[in-house]
């Protein structure tokens, strides 16, 4: 029984040259395309957790949603940094604006700036 099915694929891999072809090649470029887009993956993956692993363990990085009570100053940056286990404060400004009009409503974001103390 398995024999004969052998025999029977066998003959019509033989006799269809051009459809055994081209299902052999799309099988090639479909397992090719895979190995390439599993390495892709693989490698921005380890490039990131090693970017993320080189700012080390000891970083913090704290958000204010609200500063309309009291807003932070340059000043208190300063005062945390020269805590002792505090290397170095990076501020951060965002801004979002939305503008409404006779033509519908677009809104801009602003790149965060950095400035080393």
């Amino acid at each position: 029984m398995i024999l004969q099915s052998v025999k029977m694929a066998w003959k019509s891999i033989t006799s269809h040259k051009m459809r055994s072809f081209l299902t052999m090649l799309g099988i090639i470029i479909g397992i090719f395309a895979l190995v390439v887009l599993v390495s892709l993956v693989d490698g921005a993956s380890s490039t990131i957790t090693d970017s993320v692993n080189s700012m080390g363990t000891n970083m913090i990085s704290v958000s204010v949603a609200d500063d309309h009570s009291r807003p932070i100053k340059m000043e208190d940056l300063q005062e945390i940094r020269d805590l002792s286990t505090v290397d170095e404060v990076a501020p951060s400004v965002t801004a979002q604006i939305t503008a409404t009009g006779a033509h519908g409503s677009e809104t801009w974001s602003s790149m965060p700036r950095w400035r080393r103390m």
